[in-house]
């Protein structure tokens, strides 16, 4: 019996003695969970949502006025007078200076003299010619004389078509001592001072018409298809956007060159162009309507697989394999792997793992 009590006072000990340790256990457990916190990520998302994206060509080069001449001086002499200034604005066919002409105004006057000379013998040979043709039908004069009217029309013809000839380039060489604007622009450039010899040959001046400009470039071979005729294109100069067009493409490679040639034309007529410039140029090639698109620097690679991080309702960061469309500059089409509302995470990314707990903030959208 006393044993038997023994047994059982053990067992209550040792009962109580488990029961305390496991108390104190799930105390120890408790304490250390309270002292264990997860510390949430900051990271900057944007929402996901359908856009248009753009796709610029650049393209670099110098401005030219749509029409850019050289006056040549086709006669010799000494200027007497200049009527237009360095960038002064000259119509067509207006003169912008001369040279001592007097030389070339007595040699018309000579030539016009001998033309009148050589008209009054081809008249008088016509005359003889008629009164020829009527003597030797009547036989009143001989064959060889009629031959000799004859001949002496043809020659009479000559002296008077080379006198009007010479007339001719008489005048001219008069009118070509007057310089004359072959087209309307400003002038870029003045060759004329009065007293100064001015040879055959020679620039007189330059004249652009710049109040549409032109620029010559180069498109590569990859962005060639993506051009046509009459997109728009745009260029910042002084901080000023202009828009203008592409108004011509080649279809073959430039002679020596790999690039395709392309012409863009603006209007310049409150004059923020000039010729010479260079200038970057943004070709708008293509438009792609409401597409799901993001920043290359989103994107993280692994076993040549594509995915980004998304931040779930719970505030914690999933891993999304996308699909890749085209590129567009700095940005990348997601075909497939995001939908609409989704929080894309574009900041912090090297700092998460799968299922990072996150503080969202949004930011900036990457267009």
């Amino acid at each position: 019996m006393k044993k038997a009590i023994l047994i059982s006072l053990i067992a209550v000990l040792f009962i109580s003695a488990c029961g305390k340790k496991e108390d104190n256990s799930s105390k120890r457990k408790a304490f250390g969970a309270r002292n264990v916190k997860e510390t949430a990520l900051v990271v900057m998302v944007e929402d996901v949502k359908l856009r248009d994206l753009d796709k610029f060509i650049r393209a670099t080069g110098r401005l030219q006025g749509i029409n850019d001449v050289n006056l040549i001086s086709k006669v010799s002499g000494t200027v007497v007078e200049k009527y237009k200034g360095l960038g002064d604005w000259v119509e067509k066919d207006e003169a912008i200076g001369r040279i001592d002409n007097a030389e070339y105004q007595n040699q018309l006057d000579q030539a016009n003299a001998a033309l009148l000379a050589a008209e009054a013998s081809l008249d008088m040979a016509k005359i003889n010619m008629n009164a020829s043709n009527e003597l030797y039908k009547n036989q009143q004069i001989s064959e060889s004389e009629y031959l000799q009217s004859k001949s002496n029309l043809k020659n009479a013809q000559a002296q008077y078509d080379g006198a009007k000839a010479n007339v001719n380039i008489r005048k001219r060489a008069l009118d070509n001592s007057m310089f004359v604007a072959p087209i309307s622009g400003y002038i870029a450039e003045l060759n004329l001072e009065i007293g100064d010899q001015v040879n055959q040959g020679a620039v007189v001046a330059g004249i652009v018409n710049s109040e549409k400009m032109m620029l010559k470039t180069g498109i590569s071979e990859s962005d060639i298809k993506y051009v046509k005729k009459n997109d728009p294109v745009s260029i910042e100069v002084n901080h000023k956007k202009l828009v203008g067009k592409v108004t011509g493409v080649g279809i073959r490679p430039a002679t020596g060159s790999n690039n395709y040639p392309v012409e863009i034309t603006f209007d310049n007529k409150d004059k923020t162009l000039f010729p010479g410039m260079v200038v970057e140029s943004n070709i708008l090639a293509k438009t792609f309507k409401n597409v799901i698109f993001t920043s290359i620097d989103n994107l993280r690679e692994k076993y040549d697989t594509n995915y980004v991080y998304i931040i779930n309702d719970e505030n914690r960061a999933e891993t999304r394999v996308v699909e890749l469309g085209e590129q567009v500059s700095n940005y990348i089409i997601i075909k497939s792997g995001l939908n609409i509302g989704d929080r894309l995470v574009t900041d912090g990314i090297d700092s998460l793992s799968e299922n990072s707990l996150v503080k969202a903030r949004n930011g900036f959208q990457s267009k």
